[in-house]
């Protein structure tokens, strides 16, 4: 059951919804075969909420047709908040919206993501003509499902394999995404940001840092350039942490709690990448330093670091990330 299971998620792929379905599958499990479409349908919108707004990560490999489901997200955000930049973190509000037009998108809006992925599930069927047949009722070794119910019932050799397989599961399904993710998403840390693991955090470490070290200038913005009070003291991520998705010392600037509110998750402007880059080779001849130690371990050469950092910035930029223009930053104090 393991190894056919890791087949129909693996296989017959253009976009992530296998991978979606099966994680959702594992997570929603409990202890009752049948597992609600609407309740699928939310674990869904957890993840294409996550991927799109703050990682930037693309679910297709057909760059002419993204998935139904990221074509919901973005008319809901549309309708929703306009303009305006729309919270990092999902509404339970927009979550019960979105899950529910997961299931029953209104018209002019595509088919429900259930229409594909559960027929095909291991594979859909062709008809004499030589096309695929999408039933909306059906079965395969891991599921009856019937899309008008909205419902499906797990078989019960599926079930015995999530009791004593679970963790397994999830981790093939976590590695197979990025696997087929990484074809087009040119993204650091690829399986940390698809894991329900929270990220390993080190930015305490580095405030201390921070504070030992003058050449760090804690008591300036780097954002502003103004003076920097320490209850007023935060650390922004130059390259978003959304992107890099780790706690760098190369990638730490000082900043207004405020400042660092209204930059968010874009990529610094120019003259902040180049001071960042200033900063750091001061930190590189900082001899018998702790902050010495951290920029070294980040390279090999002081020129091989600034090199990096001006990659990851475009990177990140061609991933979707914006960035903070130099006549924003006079608006910034």
């Amino acid at each position: 059951m393991i190894e056919a299971f890791h087949k129909a998620i693996s296989t017959g792929n253009q976009n992530t919804y296998k991978f979606a379905l099966g994680r959702a599958v594992i997570e929603e499990f409990g202890n009752d075969r049948i597992i609600p479409l609407i309740a699928l349908a939310g674990r869904f919108a957890d993840y294409y909420f996550k991927n799109h707004q703050e990682f930037k990560l693309r679910e297709t490999n057909n760059p002419s047709q993204d998935p139904t489901a990221t074509l919901i997200l973005r008319k809901l955000i549309k309708y929703r908040y306009g303009d305006r930049i729309p919270p990092k973190r999902m509404p339970k509000k927009f979550r019960e919206d979105f899950a529910e037009k997961i299931v029953n998108p209104p018209s002019g809006w595509g088919h429900s993501v259930f229409t594909y992925v559960l027929p095909c599930w291991q594979g859909a069927a062709m008809n004499t003509r030589g096309y695929y047949e999408y039933p909306r009722s059906g079965s395969n070794d891991f599921f009856e499902f019937s899309i008008d119910d909205g419902l499906i019932i797990l078989t019960n050799d599926f079930v015995a394999t999530l009791d004593h397989h679970k963790s397994t599961l999830l981790s093939m399904v976590i590695l197979e995404w990025a696997r087929f993710m990484e074809k087009f998403n040119h993204t650091p840390n690829l399986i940390s940001k698809l894991s329900p693991k929270k990220p390993y955090r080190r930015i305490s470490k580095f405030r201390s840092i921070f504070k030992e070290t003058p050449a760090l200038k804690i008591g300036l913005c780097h954002l502003c350039k103004q003076p920097l009070l320490k209850a007023d003291f935060t650390l922004d991520h130059m390259i978003p942490f959304d992107y890099v998705y780790t706690d760098d010392l190369w990638n730490l600037v000082p900043a207004h709690r405020k400042c660092n509110s209204k930059k968010g998750a874009r990529v610094g402007s120019d003259r902040m990448i180049r001071k960042l880059i200033e900063r750091n080779n001061v930190l590189w001849d900082l001899r018998g330093s702790a902050a010495q130690k951290w920029i070294q371990s980040s390279a090999e050469s002081a020129n091989g670091l600034e090199s990096n950092i001006i990659l990851v910035a475009n990177a990140a930029k061609k991933a979707g990330f914006e960035k903070v223009t130099d006549q924003e930053i006079n608006s910034y104090s």
